[in-house]
């Protein structure tokens, strides 16, 4: 299990931008139905939809790709002290 948790970055890495590749694809697919249906109101619709969806989809990989990296990051930190003495009001 040790030695997975280094190339956990990696993998990571390659999935955020898998997903961004696709989810740009995806928002340029939606602009291009919103751009060329002038008239019809569903395609506008649709194309307004996958838009919304796609910038959803970068926001959630983002948010993954930081939860990620910070999950294992924290493994890597000692653990923390405290040497201040409590404070003592009143007496």
């Amino acid at each position: 299990m040790s030695e997975l948790i280094p190339s956990i970055p990696l993998i990571t890495g390659i999935l955020l931008g898998l997903a961004i590749a696709v989810g740009a694809g995806y928002f340029v697919y939606g602009a291009v139905l919103y751009l060329n249906a002038s008239a019809d109101l569903v395609l506008r619709q649709r194309g307004r939809t996958a838009m919304r969806y796609a910038f959803a989809a970068f926001a959630l990989a983002l948010v993954a790709f930081g939860a990620t990296d910070l999950l294992v990051d924290t493994g890597a930190l000692p653990p923390a002290s405290i040497d201040v003495q409590p404070l003592h009001l009143g007496r």
